[in-house]
């Protein structure tokens, strides 16, 4: 397997941009640099031109030196598979019984995807000490493809070369960002396994009489279920615990989405007493800014994936106002406040496409909040929601986590530790979620709450789990999620110290935002 990044300078999307040879900015001439742009004029066409060339080169060189790349590649593969057979780690272990089996299955399949050998034990076994059941499953480490699994399942310590932080992501251990248990087995050990193409979860069912249902939440797959029973009119009782589902096409619904995705559900006869029930699927509202927001588009991915109905919200739709009568709740995605009320200058783009929000749009956000609507705020844009409501929150990592500068907080793409609130009834926006969770934190924002502000997961002292982070110590005790009742009629603000969706991968944090959504309107 050959991988290989290649980026090349963009265009205005479609049209050329033009720079004068002394403004062209680039490293000094080398291995990286062989033969740098002069300057002038920059088409889409030369994009193409520089990426072709780049592709033709490999494939020149593949063909040129053959043998070699070839006898490499077996040489590598071997010493790969020696060094997994001496152990330490010896391989992993998934044991089926996880909080959340489509997380844990998909886990399985992107190593699968990767040309990673993955195992399923046809019995019992014991390694290290531990006994696991018969259909757990084992990513041996003696294999070609032993760094890549490695890679992918142990925890990043990024070490610092020359005293220089590393720019972008570093640390993306999947077992943590998907809330996926995997053990790691040093010793060597015998088991009856067979080779798996692909995991598929068993089907879930439903268990006792009645026509009243429990769903204990604890998988993303629940949330999907909930969206299509809120859809077809059924009702939602939030307990501390679980959801109470009742309706005449409850069963056939939950029948089918358990027996597809894995989970289990319980039927009882009488539904237990108290909760807030939701009979209606929430009118949704993800808003999209002409900026083109990348988090907007992977929030919009997500929605998709799991059925969740929602209506694109643009700048103009926010500046007519009277939003409470259109929406239970608004996303806005990760941007800064400045960008999401700004925009981009009427000189840089199509004059209907530019400004931002603006200062009508922000104000019939916060109307619509005071009015009872939820306000969700991924990452930057709790900055908005902080200034514009005067929300008793505090961000205290503001202006400090954009950049590697000396002598301040820096977590460039890292995963954190974060604890649930134990004090206190249990936020709807935490209901079925480990205690114990693992969130990615990139350039992120951390909260000190006062007033009415209540944290629902805050950092531990040394919360960093995987990748780097400078001065983490500064994170303690500081809050990742907040919850902000605003006005008299109910309404809240969400506030999201990272991105729970974050490119689609962080299947461990799915929940929270699912429940924001799905479960918080009045």
């Amino acid at each position: 397997m050959v991988g290989i990044l290649t980026e090349a300078a963009s265009t205005r999307l479609g049209s050329p941009i033009t720079f004068a040879a002394d403004s062209v900015r680039q490293p000094p001439r080398g291995v990286n640099q062989p033969a740098q742009w002069p300057g002038g004029t920059w088409h889409l066409a030369d994009i193409v031109r520089y990426e072709l060339i780049a592709s033709e080169a490999l494939v020149h060189l593949a063909s040129r030196d053959r043998l070699t790349f070839i006898d490499r590649f077996v040489g590598l593969g071997r010493r790969a598979v020696e060094a997994g057979l001496a152990g330490n780690p010896f391989a992993y272990v998934l044991p089926p019984d996880q909080r959340d089996l489509e997380a844990w299955s998909s886990l399985a399949n992107v190593l699968r995807i990767g040309g990673v050998e993955v195992r399923r034990a046809a019995e019992p076994f014991t390694a290290d000490g531990r006994s696991y059941p018969a259909g757990s499953l084992v990513v041996p480490m003696g294999q070609p493809y032993r760094a890549h699994a490695k890679d992918l399942l142990e925890p990043q310590q990024y070490t610092p070369v020359n005293d220089r932080p590393p720019y972008d992501v570093a640390g993306w251990t999947l077992p943590y960002t998907m809330g996926v248990r995997a053990d790691v087995v040093n010793q060597s050990f015998n088991a009856n396994l067979v080779n798996v193409d692909s995991v598929v979860v068993a089907p879930g069912k439903i268990q006792g009489s009645g026509e009243v249902f429990v769903l204990r939440n604890r998988t993303n797959a629940e949330s999907r279920a909930v969206a299509q029973l809120l859809a077809a009119g059924q009702s939602v009782t939030v307990l501390s615990d679980s959801l109470i589902v009742r309706g005449p096409r409850a069963r056939a619904i939950l029948s089918e989405e358990a027996a597809r995705h894995g989970f289990n559900v319980t039927a009882v006869r009488t539904a237990p007493a108290g909760g807030r029930t939701v009979k209606r699927l929430p009118r949704i509202g993800l808003y999209k800014p002409w900026t083109g927001n990348i988090d907007e588009g992977w929030t919009r991915w997500l929605f998709e994936q799991y059925g969740i109905t929602y209506t694109t919200v643009h700048d103009s739709d926010l500046r007519k106002g009277t939003l409470r009568q259109r929406f239970d709740v608004i996303v806005l995605p990760d941007a800064e406040e400045a960008s999401l009320v700004r925009g981009i200058d009427s000189t840089r783009i199509p004059v209907q496409y530019a400004g931002g929000m603006g200062d009508a749009g922000a104000t019939a956000v916060s109307e619509f909040v005071r009015g009872g609507g939820t306000l969700v705020c991924l990452d930057a844009s709790s900055n908005f929601a902080i200034t514009r409501l005067n929300l008793p929150v505090v961000n205290v990592l503001a202006g400090e986590a954009s950049g590697p500068k000396p002598l301040q907080f820096y977590a460039p793409g890292s995963i954190f530790g974060t604890v649930l609130a134990g004090a206190g009834p249990k936020s709807v926006v935490t209901l079925g979620v480990s205690d114990s969770l693992q969130i990615y934190f990139e350039n992120s924002a951390a909260f000190s709450v006062s007033g009415s502000a209540r944290a629902l997961a805050t950092y531990p002292p040394k919360p960093l789990r995987s990748g780097y982070a400078r001065y983490q110590e500064r994170l303690e005790g500081k809050a990742a999620l907040v919850e902000i009742p605003v006005g008299s009629r109910g309404g809240r603000v969400i506030l999201f110290g990272f991105r729970p969706q974050f490119r689609g991968q962080t299947h461990g944090t799915f929940k929270l935002l699912f429940n924001a959504v799905l479960l918080t309107a009045p």
